[in-house]
């Protein structure tokens, strides 16, 4: 639903359909499709390649898509990784095709590193968990013996999850952070999926989602254009198609913005409520 014309915008595409969507990660398309040289693409048949030999595949299996965590609770939480074509070893300086090591992230900083272990029966860590209340992400990725990233967007693997702290949150479940989208020639729609949690205490609430047009305090008083969209249960998660305007190579800021029904923005003592990071516009 859009109910302010001028606020918003619409469109329907079939996500399932490939080359429709551009991505980053093995994450960032449907089921059916796999990210291609930066596009959602059909799977061939084999495995694509780096160079030669083929190239690692990870999954993260725990915790689950938007798992919930309790502010207070154990201070820490299993990352279970599963994968293939990769075998760990402690990083030596020799580049050898289908060994490495995997680099653990959360919230962006790197928390360890797994050099041993068998990933096609499951690796399990332990993760301290982050203290502020709201989205956090834990990353992992692929690394060779010299240090490099694996390539190949299989090689990384996202999961985004939740610390309640009791109040009203909202999260950015897809596209994932840096991801890199063809921008410059015309504006692209992508698909976008939000999460809530906590959101009874929001009347009629939905979520605003912007691409470089979210300013404060600007748009606590004036138009600025947005995609509705509606979430179902809480904690609870959307998706709608965003028109990502044209915009010249770098990184721009994608927004996703508590509303009440009226579709004036949702604030607490300490503000909006809302999750940003940038994305970055590719030739």
């Amino acid at each position: 639903m859009c109910a302010l014309v001028m606020g918003c915008y619409t469109a329907e595409l079939d996500p399932d359909r490939p080359g429709v969507y551009r991505c980053s990660f093995a994450e960032s398309c449907p089921p059916n499709l796999a990210c291609i040289d930066g596009t959602c693409e059909t799977p061939s048949d084999g495995s694509e390649t780096e160079g030669t030999g083929p190239v690692p595949m990870l999954s993260i299996e725990t915790p689950s898509d938007l798992q919930v965590f309790s502010q207070g609770g154990p201070d820490s939480f299993q990352v279970t990784i599963t994968g293939s074509d990769l075998t760990l070893v402690a990083q030596n300086g020799e580049h050898v095709p289908g060994q490495g090591h995997i680099v653990v992230a959360v919230d962006g900083r790197d928390a360890l590193t797994i050099t041993n272990g068998e990933l096609s029966t499951g690796v399990d860590t332990m993760i301290e968990l982050p203290t502020g209340g709201g989205v956090h992400r834990v990353h992992v990725r692929a690394r060779r013996n010299d240090g490099n990233a694996y390539t190949n967007p299989e090689a990384q693997a996202l999961r985004t999850f939740w610390l309640d702290d009791g109040q009203p949150h909202v999260a950015i479940k897809a596209p994932w952070p840096n991801s890199e989208i063809g921008l410059t020639k015309g504006p692209v729609d992508l698909q976008v999926e939000v999460g809530v949690i906590n959101f009874a205490a929001v009347s009629g609430g939905h979520v605003h989602v912007y691409f470089r047009d979210f300013r404060l305090p600007e748009c606590l008083t004036m138009e600025c254009p947005y995609t509705d969209l509606i979430p179902s249960g809480d904690p609870g998660v959307a998706a709608g198609t965003v028109t990502l305007k044209a915009s010249p190579v770098g990184l721009h800021p994608l927004t996703a913005v508590a509303a009440v029904g009226d579709h004036s923005l949702y604030q607490q003592a300490d503000g909006v409520v809302l999750d940003e990071f940038t994305i970055a516009s590719v030739e």
